[in-house]
């Protein structure tokens, strides 16, 4: 009983030992990441990238730090390494299936901080969603439409679609079709058209204005009808120009176009 008794006090101490050996090199490796973490950090803002991906590696490192902990302090206690790593690889392997959504989205967002397509305040359109850009996240991205809808966006869905900034350009162009009918000159028309949008003060480039015929309708004659404005300024000219036309319209006399119908009645 008494070789039992001491068997089991120096397993008992070895087990204590292992074990104390085990956390004291878990606290050291935290300590350490935590160090390389603050030195990683100082490095990644003197490479001014994006705060969003900055936050992801910032916390992509943290994870990894921990993991490594604990596979130290699992491999102190007598665990396989070995084992360890095919167990977490199964773990990878099964997660990845699981979250492939997630994932794809995940690494769409990095693309998207990346290549910087857009940044947070542009004015964007992607998918058929038109809007001013409020967050980008590393999994959606956000979106403040003209008609104050907050839209969220997956990440990898805008990194495959097509990608249009106004934002890029100072100035955006304004585009309207407009149709008279074939009582009107063409010439009174297309002046008319030239000084609305010269008389308008947010018009810009008033030497590049285009104005020409586009095509001869059933019953109207179409006129392309473009300039050009800050991008902030869009929509304001773009329905400015449809009210201010009308009202120069008819102090001008110049018709707008409506379908006709001629009614044949049989003779009597």
């Amino acid at each position: 009983m008494d070789t039992v008794s001491e068997i089991l006090k120096e397993l008992s101490s070895l087990a204590s030992t292992k074990l104390l050996i085990a956390v004291v090199t878990a606290i050291l490796v935290v300590i350490l990441g935590k160090l390389a973490i603050r030195l990683l950090n100082r490095t990644v803002k003197k490479l001014k990238i994006d705060p969003t991906l900055h936050k992801f590696l910032m916390a992509i490192c943290r994870v990894v730090i921990y993991l490594v902990a604990i596979m130290i302090v699992a491999g102190s206690l007598g665990f396989e390494m070995s084992s360890l790593v095919a167990l977490a690889s199964v773990v990878s392997a099964a997660f990845a299936l699981a979250a492939s959504g997630m994932l794809s989205n995940l690494f769409g967002g990095i693309l998207l901080l990346l290549t910087k397509p857009f940044g947070v305040g542009d004015y964007i359109a992607v998918s058929g969603e038109e809007g001013r850009v409020l967050e980008i996240g590393i999994l959606n991205t956000k979106i403040n439409t003209m008609d104050n809808k907050r839209v969220t966006m997956t990440n990898s869905s805008i990194a495959s679609a097509t990608i249009v900034n106004y934002s890029l350009e100072g100035k955006r162009r304004v585009d309207h079709t407009v149709t008279v009918g074939y009582a009107n000159d063409i010439e009174k028309v297309k002046s008319c058209l030239r000084r609305t949008a010269e008389e308008h003060p947010l018009v810009v480039d008033k030497d590049n204005i285009f104005v020409r015929v586009s095509a001869y309708n059933d019953y109207n004659i179409a006129f392309a009808f473009r300039m050009w404005c800050k991008t902030e300024d869009y929509w304001t000219v773009y329905h400015d120009m449809l009210e201010q036309l009308k009202k120069n319209f008819d102090a001008e006399g110049i018709t707008m176009a409506f379908p006709t119908y001629t009614i044949l009645t049989p003779e009597k």
